[in-house]
């Protein structure tokens, strides 16, 4: 791991080559054969650095939220024709994370603790869900928003209800979510 400012732009770009652009090369032709055939399922290993950043991982932080991203878009051009498309953020002791655990952990974390999660989303018909798996445990993560708040408020208190407000609408896609952000501009909402 390497802070952002000590790292080079070259060292950044090989870590996005081998996360981010390495699974897009492998999924590209998998989900046109998919889409073209009759349907599928596509997992792609994303990662919490993904979901919520990571001191010292930038560029695998930046490469997993990237496939969180393409997850998300294929799965939406894939519904019609029956390819779905899901995460899976593994908490595994691996190469990378063997040293940062003790013997106890790195055994209870054993990567065949996320395997029966991954055979599940290779059989079901969800898709464009995040799931965050590890020592025989899931969870499901999404991205979600507060309600708009109108931006001439954003002085003194205004700003703190910005802070405190709810983050817990959820959409389905950017297109979902700016219909109803301009749709609020459009009606003059002041919400």
């Amino acid at each position: 791991s390497r802070s952002f400012r000590k790292q080079t732009m070259q060292q950044f770009r090989e870590i996005l080559e081998i996360n981010l652009v390495g699974t897009v090369n492998v999924v590209h032709p998998i989900f046109r054969h998919m889409c073209e055939h009759g349907g599928g399922n596509i997992i792609v290993s994303t990662s919490a650095a993904g979901l919520f950043g990571e001191f010292g991982l930038p560029a695998y932080s930046t490469a997993k939220a990237g496939l969180i991203g393409l997850m998300r878009s294929l799965s939406l051009e894939g519904l019609p024709k029956k390819v779905w498309v899901n995460a899976i953020a593994p908490y595994a002791a691996t190469q990378m994370t063997v040293d940062h655990m003790s013997d106890d952990m790195s055994a209870d974390l054993d990567p065949a603790h996320v395997a029966p999660v991954v055979a599940w989303l290779a059989t079901c018909t969800a898709s464009g869900e995040i799931l965050v798996a590890g020592g025989g445990k899931v969870a499901r993560a999404r991205m979600r928003i507060s309600q708009p708040s109108a931006a001439a408020k954003m002085a003194g208190n205004e700003r703190q209800m910005l802070w405190a407000s709810a983050v817990d609408v959820e959409y389905d896609s950017a297109g979902q979510h700016f219909s109803e952000f301009a749709a609020s501009l459009k009606f003059g909402a002041d919400t």
